[in-house]
């Protein structure tokens, strides 16, 4: 089981940098001591929350309000450089993920956006999506920006459906490069 370390930001003034942490993990492998290894130079929680099943379950134990704004998820087994979706964060979006080059040979591995001028237009867990004219498919890191996330999204078991929500509503989901 892999954890996932989130980002979060009120106004991105005063980032909160934590990370779900299950007991089991702190005790076989001193997680707790090696995050704060870490030094993020930002403020930081660590909360120990117990195993879940799938990526919004865990947000769902982590998060104490109702919603949050301005919030970064990194749903990922390894390190990712979230600059480009900082850099990238205008309140016009409603959702920015970060998308990679894949081939179709490469879909069974991914989250699978098509992507047209920038923006999602669907997204499939693990699946080549049918593709329109001027459309391309990108494969989906796994670090999702949201505007606002509701603990309403726990009715969702992965964030691609969080997002195939936004983009059935007309809200902006942008894409940027890993």
């Amino acid at each position: 089981q892999k954890t996932a370390y989130e980002i979060a930001s009120g106004d991105w003034s005063s980032d909160v940098c934590s990370s779900d942490l299950f007991p089991s993990h702190d005790k076989r492998f001193n997680v707790e001591e090696r995050f704060k290894s870490f030094n993020f130079g930002i403020p930081y929680t660590i909360k120990q929350i117990e195993k879940t099943d799938n990526p919004i379950e865990t947000v769902d134990a982590w998060l104490a309000e109702d919603k949050i704004e301005n919030v970064i998820f990194c749903d990922c087994d390894h390190s990712v450089d979230i600059k480009n979706i900082i850099d990238n964060i205008d309140l016009n979006y409603e959702s920015i993920i970060m998308g990679h080059d894949i081939t179709v040979e490469d879909v069974s591995s991914w989250s699978v956006a098509t992507v047209v001028n920038g923006y999602v237009t669907n997204i499939l867990e693990k699946q080549v999506p049918q593709l329109k004219d001027g459309e391309e498919i990108k494969g989906v890191i796994g670090c999702y920006y949201f505007n606002t996330y509701s603990k309403d999204n726990k009715k969702f078991k992965f964030f691609s459906d969080v997002i195939k929500d936004l983009i059935k509503k007309h809200k902006q989901v942008k894409v940027v490069p890993c």
